[in-house]
Order: structure tokens, then sequence, then C-alpha cells
């Protein structure tokens, strides 16, 4: 037999934690952590590299890990798109007296 043969004992080893795996029910923690980003949304840029940093917009179309968000201040608007991880939510809740 020619080239690497799978042995046959360990694929039930391998069925058996694979399936262990996929019937455990604990939630991802990093998952939970963050709310998550609707269309919509009030967010804030927290990438410290970034020419937006720390400015504030609304989420207009979210695809795969990127969010395209609009910013409005005064005379411009800008449409720019950001991966998720770049965005935190923003309590509009928390407003300023």
């Amino acid at each position: 037999m020619l080239g690497w043969a799978f042995p046959h004992n360990d694929r039930a080893g391998l069925l058996k934690k694979w399936k262990a795996a996929m019937n455990t029910t604990t939630p991802n923690p990093s998952l939970m952590e963050d709310p998550l980003i609707y269309p919509g949304a009030a967010v804030r840029v927290t990438n410290p590299a970034d020419t937006y940093y720390l400015f504030e917009g609304q989420v207009q179309r979210i695809t795969d890990d990127r969010a395209a968000v609009l910013f409005e201040g005064g005379n411009w608007d800008k449409l720019v798109s950001f991966r998720l991880t770049e965005l935190e939510v923003v309590d509009k809740s928390m407003s300023r007296p």
C-alpha cells in the first residue's frame, strides 16, 4: 500500500471526542462580553491607529466581519467600513447633561 493509511481503530476515538465537543453547552465567553452590533446602532471606533479613533457614528449595514458606519458632522457625511472588532456600542442613554 502506498502513502499513509489512517488507522481504523483511531477513528472511533476521534469521533467520540468530536461528538463530546459538539455536545458541550458552555457558551463562548468572548461572544457573551460585548453587546451585538446591529444596523442602526450607535458605535464608537476603538482602534487608536485609525483616523476615525473615538468618532461616533451609526451602523448602516453589516457584511461578514465588517460594518459600514455613517459619520455625520456639520456639513459632511462619510460612510466608512470597519472590522467589527474595531467598534464598540455606545450607550446613548448615558448622555451628558
